[in-house]
């Protein structure tokens, strides 16, 4: 394998990590620490790993004493250093789940509840390493990579979208939104297709509840008769995205170029949400993400989360 395809194994591992439950999560774990130690990439670790002593990174942190969830590691400043501490840290999580599960409540405590503790260390640690080890390995390995140039429009949508966040008063949305923009800057673009369109949809999905919920309902129950009357955004969700759209459309929400521009980011998003061959890079995630501004962000987002008006 090579190293470009080993950081694409690394990176769908991540994504897989990031949408797993406590049934589901160990899977992914596993398929990272196999892409991180990856013949390719054996050499490359071994010199970051060199450079830090792990127990000892452990032993001078803030363990907390005795205030759940006041744990804080002390990570070093340096990004190299920062590199080969997260590669132990996938290397011991493959190799024993029930390691990963304490460190995780351990150090990035979430309410006492496993799963959502990994997925905080999995936004903490695993999402920024995977930006910072393709930049390490851009900068000091790049004949071996063969790394696509990425466009000044694919780095400028990520701007685009981030300059709506300050104008979202739902904190739902809102996290969604900063994690599709976090991880299209940091070269997730199976994860920001994937963040940007949930994104949308939660957008979408409150809009209607505010809005449109009678023409909702009636239209469709008109198209399907054992309709359950939606009283919430959750209720509304229950429907599929596809027939979703179509209703949306069907009530004169949205036009019908509109509807066939999201089915096919729809179609994306299911792409890059499942194990495939599937290859996306920059360009395709600016234009996904592009996509979403234009058809729902830009027209929906103030009413969908009650926020102020958004300066042009």
């Amino acid at each position: 394998m090579t190293i470009d395809s080993a950081i694409e194994d690394l990176t769908n591992a991540i994504l897989d990590l990031q949408l797993a439950d406590f049934n589901t999560y160990q899977r992914p774990v596993n398929k990272m620490a196999l892409a991180i130690n990856d013949p390719a990439l054996l050499a490359i670790n071994k010199k970051l790993k060199d450079g830090v002593d792990f127990e000892n990174f452990i032993e001078n942190s803030n363990s907390g004493g005795s205030m759940i969830g006041s744990a804080n590691l002390n990570w070093p400043s340096e990004t190299v250093a920062e590199l080969g501490l997260a590669i132990q840290i996938i290397e011991r999580a493959g190799s024993d789940p029930n390691w990963l599960e304490q460190f995780a409540l351990n150090w990035y405590y979430d309410g006492n509840n496993i799963i959502r503790s990994i997925q905080k260390l999995t936004r903490s640690v695993f999402v920024p390493f995977a930006r910072d080890y393709r930049s390490y390995l851009d900068k000091n390995h790049l004949h071996e990579l063969g790394a696509a140039k990425i466009s000044p429009a694919a780095k400028q949508v990520a701007v685009d979208l981030r300059n709506y966040v300050e104008n979202i008063s739902d904190q739902e949305t809102r996290a969604f939104v900063e994690e599709a923009i976090q991880c299209h800057e940091y070269n997730l673009y199976r994860s920001a297709i994937v963040m940007s369109w949930l994104a949308a949809m939660d957008v979408l999905l409150k809009y209607v509840h505010l809005n449109h919920l009678d023409d909702f309902n009636n239209e469709s129950k008109r198209f399907n008769n054992k309709w359950k009357v939606a009283k919430t955004p959750d209720d509304i969700a229950i429907m599929k995205e596809s027939d979703f759209l179509d209703r949306i459309t069907a009530i004169s929400m949205i036009g019908k170029n509109s509807k066939e521009e999201l089915k096919k980011a729809l179609g994306l998003r299911n792409g890059c949400g499942h194990a495939n061959t599937l290859q996306v890079g920059a360009n395709i995630s600016a234009a996904h993400i592009e996509t979403l501004l234009q058809n729902v962000f830009k027209k929906f987002l103030q009413m969908a989360t009650d926020s102020p008006p958004i300066a042009p």
